[in-house]
């Protein structure tokens, strides 16, 4: 009997702290902020494969910070700009995209400049599919694209995750 009287009293315990738990983690959880960029200009794409998984691959933009926000000047070729606020000293100037590369090809000048992006479409495309394409076209071409992009810290480098392709 004492038994159960001590599970009874301790479920409102358990729901307690795992309570405080989730909205404690939604406290420290990080904001995604939107991150307007320009293809072209001094753009840098590195490309790692295999990583996290076999058929993942991970894209490097570096680029430049712009002086001013994107709603009061666009990003000049080879920028980024946050909408509200220019770049502020100490901020990355790296864009990080994590998903599927399977199938993806990639063509690049001797110099590095990257000339055409081949993404096929087997009628099983997917959002990351779309969203690729939208990232290397708009690096290749020149081209504005949006981002939702967080700063993370990671085995001591600091950059900007991508959390969503477009506005």
């Amino acid at each position: 009997m004492n038994a159960k009287k001590a599970i009874v009293c301790g479920a409102p315990v358990v729901a307690a702290l795992v309570l405080t738990v989730l909205v404690g983690a939604r406290v420290y959880a990080q904001t995604s902020y939107p991150l307007m960029c320009r293809g072209g200009g001094t753009f840098e794409l590195r490309v790692n494969t295999g990583f996290p998984a076999p058929t993942q691959a991970v894209l490097f933009v570096n680029f430049r910070g712009a002086s001013a926000g994107a709603a009061t000047r666009p990003p000049g070729p080879g920028e980024c700009a946050w909408l509200d606020r220019g770049w502020r000293s100490g901020e990355p100037e790296i864009l990080r995209w994590t998903g599927p590369l399977q199938g993806v090809a990639l063509s690049f000048t001797r110099d590095g400049r990257l000339t055409s992006v081949g993404v096929p479409s087997t009628g099983a495309s997917t959002a990351d599919d779309a969203d690729l394409r939208y990232l290397l076209n708009a690096l290749r071409t020149g081209n504005t694209f949006q981002v939702q992009a967080q700063s993370v810290s990671l085995f001591g480098s600091r950059f900007l995750s991508i959390t969503r392709v477009g506005p």
